[in-house]
Parts: C-alpha cells; sequence; structure tokens
C-alpha cells in the first residue's frame, strides 16, 4: 500500500509541475494596472549578457533559451548582485495582454532603475536613458515611463519586457524604488505630474516661510535664530526640489544636480 500512494505522489509530482511558470494577465489597458510582484506572479533577472532582441522573439515563438539563466526577481527591489565585476543585468516581465482595449496610446512605468537602460518591448526598443558608455551617473533617480506603440501589443497573447541596466552603486541593481505600472498614457503622466506638482507646491510654501524668516533677521539682526532657520529652510526646499522629478525639465547634467544636492545634504545634517 505505501508504494501504491508512493507511486502516485510521484506521477503528481511529474504532471503537475511545483515551479511552474505563472505569467500575469493584465485585465485592461484603459486603467493604470500595476505590474509590481505579487505572490501569483514575479519579475526574472538574468546576471548574463543576452541579445535581448532574439531573446523576446525566442519567448514569443514559444522557445525557450536554454542557455539563459533567469532567477525571480521581486520588483521593485534591490538585487544584491553576487559579484561587483558585473556591470550589466537584464530584466524581464512577461504577462498576457486583454484581447481589446480603447485607449490610443499605452505606456508603461519602470520606476527608478539603478542607472542606466534599455526597454524592448517583444523585441523593439521602446525607450532608453542614459549612455551606456559613460562612467559617471545619469538617471538613477529617474522614473522611467515609455511609450509602446499599439501595434506592438498582442492582444490576448503572451508579450515580453525586456530591460538592460546598466548599475551604478557596486553591487546593487534593479527596479530600486517607486512602481512598476503599463495602461493608458495620458492616465499614468497625469497621476507622476500631479504628484511631483504637489510637492512643488509645499516647497513652495516652505520657501515663502524661509523667506519671511530671513526678512526678519533683516529687521532685527539680533535675532540671529531667524538667520539660521531661514537659511536651514531654503536649503531644505532646493534639497527637496533636487528629489523631486521636475528637475529633469531644466536641463541640467544629473551629476551636477546630484553633486548639489549631497552639498546641501552635509550642511544641513552635520
Amino acid at each position: 500500500m505505501f508504494f501504491y500512494y508512493l507511486s502516485l505522489l510521484f506521477i503528481f509530482l511529474i504532471t503537475n509541475p511545483i515551479f511552474s511558470e505563472s505569467i500575469q494577465k493584465i485585465s485592461t489597458l484603459d486603467e493604470v494596472v500595476s505590474l509590481d510582484s505579487t505572490t501569483d506572479h514575479n519579475w526574472e533577472i538574468a546576471l548574463q549578457k543576452i541579445d535581448l532582441v532574439s531573446f523576446s522573439h525566442s519567448f514569443l515563438n514559444g522557445k525557450k533559451d536554454s542557455n539563459v539563466r533567469l532567477e525571480v526577481y521581486k520588483a521593485p527591489g534591490v538585487y544584491k548582485l553576487p559579484d561587483e565585476s558585473i556591470q550589466t543585468v537584464t530584466i524581464v516581465k512577461k504577462f498576457i495582454a486583454p484581447k481589446e482595449w480603447k485607449t490610443s496610446a499605452v505606456a508603461v512605468r519602470l520606476g527608478t532603475l539603478t542607472d542606466k537602460d534599455k526597454t524592448y518591448f517583444n523585441g523593439v526598443l521602446i525607450g532608453a536613458t542614459g549612455d551606456m558608455n559613460s562612467v559617471y551617473p545619469q538617471a538613477y533617480d529617474k522614473i522611467r515611463i515609455y511609450p509602446i506603440p499599439n501595434d506592438l501589443i498582442r492582444k490576448g497573447e503572451s508579450n515580453i519586457l525586456v530591460i538592460e541596466v546598466k548599475k551604478f552603486f557596486k553591487r546593487e541593481v534593479g527596479i530600486e524604488q517607486d512602481r512598476t505600472a503599463i495602461g493608458d498614457a495620458s492616465l499614468m503622466q497625469r497621476e507622476l505630474l500631479r504628484a511631483e506638482y504637489v510637492k512643488i507646491l509645499l516647497l513652495m510654501i516652505y520657501l515663502t516661510v524661509g523667506g519671511y524668516f530671513l526678512f526678519l533677521y533683516v529687521r532685527r539682526r539680533m535675532d540671529r535664530e531667524n538667520l539660521y532657520y531661514g537659511l536651514f529652510t531654503i536649503l531644505l526646499v532646493v534639497y527637496q526640489f533636487l528629489r523631486n522629478q521636475i528637475k529633469y525639465d531644466l536641463g541640467i547634467e544629473f551629476i551636477y544636480m546630484k553633486k548639489l544636492e549631497y552639498i546641501i545634504l552635509t550642511i544641513l545634517v552635520p
């Protein structure tokens, strides 16, 4: 009897593999749908160099590249590299698109990647940030939103998003912060800008307060605490602005903004 149940268990494990791949099903693209990892589906990461186009086409054609070793990756989140010599990784997200949608413009939100990236959707480049050959940091706190042409999306079928990420930090790589999502491009942009402009509005209030204390110091120079509080508040406003996504509209090189941000942080936290 024991061997009978053991054989049944063996057959069950063969016919129902425990580690089967689960692909996320997107219900609609007319809204902004989360792509973050859950208990039901994840992202994947490969530490080796991959031909992103051929890898994508192999997946779309139902073929599995046995030479590519993918690991489960929970996004957003930092992936700790086993070796500092690894400079670039490939992050993969597979999903099944809905059969139909109404929106004319679809986009994907990738959060803040640990610096430079090239992003492919179904084997076609849809966006890139930074120069892969540069040794300087260029965008490791920038939220990426890339448009996806409607004709690239396979309706009711599997699709694949492949991101080549070049790190800046020694052992950390991946979609570090924020969140990942796909859906209506206008809704996605509006959501991001609304959040950033609300922060700007709050900074303007703090800037007014800082200016007021400096004005009090000009009127009464004996009260030096007004000077210190005013300068502290204004520096804090500049620091918080340098952490806002709107700063990228200024056209200033990323490295200079980061240097100023860290200088101000050093002054604020002695």
